[in-house]
């Protein structure tokens, strides 16, 4: 019984027994001591026989750390040294120093007597001889392709978010404008009581006098009465004007008090500029400075007249409102957006500057923002991801007649992965990307405190997914990402019925159905074992993103809103990704849209993706492990 466990743990820890074990009542026998030579390996270890003449047996130290014996003409006997110092008979051999960046290698024992034939030239670097298994380069030995796909950069990304929805509104567009009768002459005209003295003289104008006013123009006059004080002028001659008359106040405020709201000489400029732009309205007339001339038989005031007539016509006006199953004023988080195929721990954070997004009645700049984690779960088998997005961008209480910009929290995004397919150079993940409706409402009011619409936040939005990536060395990465967004449930909107007749209930919002292609080529330009930059990759992707079904359009009398567009976006991404140590890696890229105006979502992208890795993962690139699947 007792020689039948010790079989069993001497087969268990591979002791390769060939014959029955020393027994613990066996006298145990005391090493001899060795001299160690230089190398990466433990030196063999002389073994007392047990009894009579039996010859010393070598156990020899392999890279696993377990001890394998070498055929000798005596039964061979294992000893390993025990914590107390004295050989144990049960138990395997400390493990010694590794020459591999990965724990558990496949080596086989080396059946040479002398297992270390060229000892290490640099002690420092165990495994460094000639006979040993160096592995200076970025990958680890097992194929090469191991730390390729651990170590293989995110796809950066490129979307900003579904197009807004178009709000077309009845409303009414004014203006003010200078009139037809701006730059004609009002004229006051009297005649001087007689008699005329000789010119140069004075004339004078006795109190009360009759007297007309008229407009260059007007075929009729108005006539009223001066009164008041005389006036007196003094003429030089016919004709030679009197710039700096001392009653040119006087005349200005008798030609105002005529043609003030509501007096014969207003109503007759109103009708003057109605006949010639119907939708004019006279709003005010002013008189500039006066000058008099004597013709010979009337004294003549003259003042140029300004005017302002408003005018206002019936219009429809368009809005961009993006609705929050597009993500909002924040924007539609794609699932490929800062990934991997592979299931990682990370801590993940994203920048992006959108320039002239469609939100309002023009383009904005968009800053948006991501924090968030992923966690590895079955060994790195599957992962689960939280996104939190925020952004500077279009308040989600904005106005027709200005564009506010706030600080806007997004739909957070959750996210699960699980890689499907390992292979030693393909691997194939897919999983599903849920955005909660986290994001404020929507509202839209005219500017003077009116509420014009409100669109709920609502709806989930699911978003399954396959990804790809292609390692066939240490040095290119290849991936591609497939997926599709669509809304589960809608968004209500709601309608001010006073302004639009109807509602306030409309009806639910719902966003397009999404199919995103997304692909990626990069290759590692540089890397290295250590330093603080161990690894650079330029890398360029094209992502396309189109509809596949519609969003709903809602109509209440003379109002519209909804996704009246066909959503069709094709843009290219150009950027570097380096490893910064041995868990940080840092993306800086840029992306343009290929397509015409109508069709993109922003006129450039810049962006930075920062990410550390912790746990299995940082595990796994510290020693050059391939990821697990399923």
């Amino acid at each position: 019984m007792k020689r039948t466990w010790k079989v069993w743990i001497a087969t268990t820890f591979g002791l390769g027994v060939a014959q029955p074990l020393v027994s613990a009542a066996e006298p145990m026998p005391t090493p001899v001591p060795a001299v160690a030579p230089a190398g990466d390996m433990a030196p063999p270890i002389a073994v007392a026989p047990a009894a009579g003449n039996e010859a010393a047996v070598p156990v020899v130290n392999v890279p696993s750390g377990r001890e394998f014996m070498q055929a000798g003409a005596n039964p061979p006997r294992f000893a390993a040294p025990s914590q107390w110092g004295r050989p144990n008979p049960y138990f395997p051999c400390p493990p010694q120093p590794s020459p591999y960046p990965y724990p558990y290698p496949y080596a086989n024992p080396n059946p040479n007597p002398n297992p270390n034939p060229n000892p290490n030239p640099n002690p420092a670097m165990p495994g460094a001889g000639a006979g040993a298994n160096n592995n200076t380069s970025f990958q680890a030995d097992r194929g090469g392709t191991d730390a390729a796909q651990t170590n293989s950069p995110n796809m950066f990304g490129d979307l900003f978010g579904a197009k807004a929805s178009i709000i077309s509104l009845p409303g009414v567009v004014s203006r003010t404008m200078p009139g037809i009768l701006t730059g004609r002459i009002g004229s006051v005209t009297a005649v001087p009581t007689p008699p005329i003295p000789p010119l140069p003289g004075q004339l004078t104008i006795q109190t009360p006098a009759p007297a007309v006013i008229g407009v260059s123009g007007f075929t009729q006059t108005v006539p009223f009465i001066l009164n008041g004080s005389p006036i007196h002028e003094q003429v030089v001659a016919v004709g030679v004007p009197i710039n700096n008359s001392p009653n040119s106040a006087r005349i200005v405020n008798e030609l105002s008090t005529r043609f003030a709201p509501g007096t014969p000489g207003f109503a007759l400029a109103a009708a003057t500029e109605k006949a010639a732009n119907p939708q004019a309205t006279l709003n005010s007339i002013t008189f500039g400075p006066v000058t008099a001339v004597f013709n010979g038989n009337q004294i003549v005031y003259t003042s140029t007249i300004s005017d302002t007539v408003s005018t206002s016509q019936a219009t429809n006006i368009r809005y961009s409102v993006p609705t929050p199953g597009a993500g909002g004023v924040v924007g539609l988080l794609k699932v490929s957006e800062d990934n991997s195929p592979f299931p990682r721990d990370r801590v993940i954070f994203t920048y992006d500057y959108f320039n002239n997004v469609p939100l309002g009645t023009g383009g904005l700049p968009v800053n948006r923002y991501q924090f968030g984690f992923e966690k590895t779960l079955l060994q790195g088998r599957m992962s689960f991801e939280v996104r939190v997005p925020f952004a500077s961008t279009l308040s989600s209480n904005s106005a027709l007649n200005g564009e506010q910009l706030g600080t806007e929290f997004g739909n957070v995004r959750l996210l699960g992965k699980a890689l499907f397919y390992k292979g030693s150079v393909m691997n194939v993940s897919g999983g599903l990307g849920i955005s909660l409706p986290t994001a404020d409402d929507i509202a839209v009011g005219d500017g003077a405190g009116n509420q014009l619409i409100h669109i709920n936040n609502k709806s989930v939005q699911l978003a399954p997914f396959l990804a790809a990536i292609y390692t066939p060395n240490d040095k290119l990465f290849v991936q591609a990402w497939y997926g599709f967004t669509f809304d589960t449930g809608g968004n209500g909107v709601q309608v001010n019925p006073t302004i639009f007749g109807t509602g306030p209930n409309i009806g639910s919002l719902t966003s397009p159905s999404l199919m995103t292609v997304d692909a990626q080529l990069g290759y590692w330009i540089y890397q290295s074992q250590t330093g603080r930059i161990r690894g650079v990759a330029p890398f360029l992707e094209l992502h396309y993103a189109g509809d596949i079904s519609k969003g709903t359009l809602l109509q209440a009398n003379n109002f519209l809103i909804g996704d009246v567009t066909t959503y069709n976006e094709f843009n290219i991404t150009a950027g570097f990704t380096s490893r910064i140590g041995q868990n940080t890696t840092l993306a800086v890229a840029a992306a343009a849209p290929l397509l015409g105006q109508t069709a993109r979502t922003f006129d450039y992208q810049i962006g930075v993706r920062l990410n550390w890795y912790f746990g299995y993962t940082a595990r796994q690139r510290a020693g050059g492990m391939t990821p697990n699947s399923f």
